[in-house]
């Protein structure tokens, strides 16, 4: 079996697009992550452009266990890069759940849910920045 090389595969791509739903293809932190720091950013990449209309705190969330998070949320990478931001640091040695639920690909299609975990450890940047 011979893999398939990037050009013959591009001819491909937009055929999926127009007939596959979009799905959360990675994120970061990995799923299972831990020692994340304490005010990294989430970022979801998904395989079709979402409709910037349909990210919001309701639809991209972050739990840890008090609830939501509060966070800010961009898009970059037209569309294809979902960045949540938090506006506080995260609770150090807990389990933190990523949801991501109702987000809406440009042709008006439903994202598949998606859902990943991740454990922030005790430091954030500011904590590795020289004096």
């Amino acid at each position: 079996m011979t893999a398939l090389r990037a050009h013959e595969f591009a001819g491909l791509w937009p055929a999926v697009e127009e007939t596959v739903a979009a799905w959360v293809t990675h994120t970061t932190p990995a799923d299972g992550a831990v020692f994340v720091l304490r005010d990294t950013p989430v970022l979801l990449r998904v395989s079709h452009a979402v409709d910037p209309t349909s990210i919001s705190a309701s639809t991209l969330r972050v739990l840890d266990p008090n609830g939501d998070v509060p966070a800010g949320l961009r898009w970059a990478a037209f569309g294809h890069v979902l960045i949540w931001e938090p506006l506080r640091l995260l609770v150090p040695g807990v389990e933190h759940v990523v949801t991501a639920r109702g987000l809406r690909d440009r042709r008006g299609r439903l994202v598949a849910e998606h859902w990943s975990r991740f454990v922030p450890c005790g430091l954030s940047w500011e904590d590795l920045r020289d004096p």
